[in-house]
């Protein structure tokens, strides 16, 4: 009987001693609101026509994520991160199909069921943007 004891505190001891070393962001990944699957209608507007469609984004991380555009058969990969006043930053690489590459997508955490975003050539450039609302699903 002690023999089994002393297993299973060492088991125990273990997985406490593994659980602390592993590193803080691992941890707090999932803690942070932007993190999880969120979907909506989008508009994009430039000089000479808007269209609207639907985006889907998925947050693994505060850091990364990934965009689909189903529509127009597009998808890509975000990286980036938190920025000043619950605003998250963002530059796309398009992985599938034919949209534009390089933009830089803006997130605002609105509240932990909706976010606002605004994707743009550069940040700050008018001259092409994809903008909407996008829930948690």
């Amino acid at each position: 009987m002690k023999h089994l004891r002393f297993a299973s505190s060492a088991s125990i001891f273990g997985l406490v001693l593994g659980l602390a070393l592993l590193p803080v962001s691992l941890l707090a990944a999932g803690d942070d609101p932007i993190v999880g699957r969120w979907s909506g209608q989008v508009t994009e507007q430039n000089a000479s026509e808007s269209a609207k469609y639907p985006m889907t984004i998925q947050f693994d991380s505060p850091s990364h994520g990934s965009t689909d555009y189903s529509p127009l058969e597009c998808s890509g990969e975000l990286n980036g991160g938190r920025s000043a006043g619950g605003t998250y930053s963002y530059t796309e690489k398009i992985k599938n199909g034919d949209c534009i590459d390089g933009g830089h997508l803006e997130v605002k955490l609105i509240n932990q069921n909706t976010i606002s975003i605004l994707w743009s050539i550069q940040p700050g450039d008018k001259s092409d943007t994809v903008s909407g609302t996008l829930t948690r699903q």
